[in-house]
């Protein structure tokens, strides 16, 4: 007598499509896992960037670099030379490279980047405003009444575990990442990283990753070419923006409607 099959082939086809779920989870845990290492690892490059940048300073007296990416000062050669192309042209991973050798900064090329970074691969993080970048006294540059806000030297900084310094910005920009102060709208975009947040340090070393609450500051920031002046039109939006005003320049030029 033939022994009788226990299984059917419905049978099978579920066995088969318990599989596949369990396999499609794995993936997506292998991805999570993947996508948390690159961000331990870009957490790791703002520290150490940071603790180069104290290094500078007290090199110099406690005058900080000037986080003004490819543009020199006198006497204030600037953290990297000037790192995006000519002409609409994207740069080249040699000419990024060389752009951070010729620095007044850190020797360690692969600590200016991060594993998902843009353009090459050479450079995605940026100095933010007020750490003696874009604006100076005297010409802010259109970004409002900071002249007073710009830190030139670290001893004067007060609060420092709540004051930005680097920002995982994604791509190269020229000169520093810029946020208003007086205006409730970003300047440079929110950069959206790393599962929809972004990773930056502060002026005591440590590094944070902030995961974006507002629907329209990770539209705006995934725009392509990122553009300019966007406004928060959500609560959260506006909660992430007021978020970052007061990481770069320590406070506000305006009153918010929530915080």
């Amino acid at each position: 007598m033939k022994a009788r099959n226990p299984f059917g082939a419905k049978d099978i086809l579920a066995v088969l499509a318990c599989a596949l779920i369990l396999l499609m989870k794995l993936g997506a845990l292998g991805n999570a896992t993947r996508e948390r290492a690159k961000r331990a690892v870009c957490l790791a490059n703002l520290n150490r960037l940071t603790m180069a940048w104290h290094a500078f300073a007290d090199d110099h007296n406690g005058n900080i670099v000037n986080g003004a990416a490819g543009i020199n000062r006198p006497g204030e050669p600037a953290w990297v030379e000037r790192a995006w192309g000519s002409g609409g042209q994207p740069p080249t991973l040699e000419e990024l490279q060389a752009a951070l050798k010729a620095g007044a900064y850190c020797a360690e090329l692969k600590l200016y980047r991060c594993a998902t970074g843009n353009d090459g691969g050479a450079l995605s993080y940026a100095i933010v405003d007020s750490m003696n970048g874009y604006p100076q006294p005297g010409n802010t540059r259109g970004r409002g009444p900071v002249a007073e806000l710009i830190v030139k030297n670290i001893r004067g900084l007060r609060n420092a575990a709540n004051r930005m310094v680097f920002i995982d910005q994604g791509w190269v920009t020229p000169d520093s990442y810029a946020v208003y102060y007086d205006m409730q709208c970003w300047w440079d975009a929110p950069p959206v990283r790393h599962n929809n947040g972004v990773a930056v340090s502060f002026a005591d070393s440590h590094s944070e990753y902030w995961k974006w609450k507002g629907r329209d500051t990770i539209e705006f920031g995934l725009n392509n070419p990122p553009e300019y002046g966007e406004c928060p039109t959500t609560l959260d939006g506006l909660r992430d923006l007021v978020r970052v005003q007061i990481g770069v320049w320590g406070g506000l030029g305006y009153n918010p409607p929530v915080w």
